[in-house]
């Protein structure tokens, strides 16, 4: 039997993209997933907008709004509300109609701990303004696995744990350094585009953003004894600067 996935989508006061991400959502041809939603306390329709989707989802949708702390602390609640065997987060939408049939099928394939892919970054216009492409790497290498195209075994935050909220905007980078530094994960690489991603997140909608995610970068590579933190984090900054400049697309 293929896995269940779970898809966790935290949101906050941010009722058009998330019926862009709903939607997609419900455009999917795999259809064993389930819908968890994690709302901090929205004022602007948010819960109008879930309430109306979750009619739509017939029994696959569960969520709760309340405030929280922030980010992390809601992806690390939607993953403790999850059931299915794979959880996956998504905030931004899929490529396509078919992104987790091809999750689900590679998992069952390759037997795979972890699975990710490429992504576009978005413009308010929906133009393509970057390519995250890094294929498959290793953390020494300054590589960093996609974080919106992450699903992951539910066994995998059983063993490494969640989203350490001690990191303001690099906690996504602190938890792929912590499962994929000592390589013992079997991860799978889909060659695709999987997620068409709104930029302006935490770590990637201004110079502030990218500098606190950097310095933070360097912080979590010397707390998990990562040797030479900076240099992983220079060559990790070259490659993120070249997606700007892929054509590719």
């Amino acid at each position: 039997m293929r896995p269940k996935i779970s898809v966790v989508t935290v949101t906050y006061n941010d009722k058009w993209h998330l019926k862009e991400t709903l939607d997609s959502l419900l455009g999917q041809t795999f259809t064993d997933y389930e819908s968890v939603i994690i709302d901090g306390g929205s004022t602007d329709g948010t819960i109008e907008i879930i309430q109306e989707y979750e009619k739509k989802m017939n029994g696959k949708m569960r969520w709760i709004s309340e405030k929280d702390d922030g980010l992390y602390y809601a992806i690390n609640k939607g993953i403790k509300m999850a059931k299915g065997e794979i959880i996956g987060l998504l905030y931004d939408k899929y490529a396509d109609e078919k992104v987790l049939q091809k999750i689900a099928d590679t998992f069952e394939k390759e037997n795979c701990d972890v699975v990710h892919g490429d992504l576009y970054y978005l413009g308010e216009k929906g133009e393509v303004i970057r390519y995250w492409h890094m294929g498959e790497g290793k953390i020494k290498d300054g590589w960093m696995a996609g974080h919106p195209t992450l699903y992951v075994k539910r066994e995998v935050y059983e063993i490494y744990g969640g989203y350490n909220t001690e990191y303001r905007g690099g906690a996504d980078y602190e938890f792929e350094v912590r499962i994929f530094k000592d390589e013992k994960l079997k991860v799978s690489y889909i060659p695709e585009v999987l997620v068409h991603m709104f930029y302006g997140g935490t770590s990637s909608g201004s110079l502030k953003g990218y500098w606190r995610s950097y310095k933070e970068g360097i912080i979590a590579l010397k707390k998990l004894h990562v040797p030479h933190p900076f240099w992983i984090s220079f060559k990790r900054t070259i490659i993120v600067i070249l997606q700007f400049f892929r054509r590719d697309f």
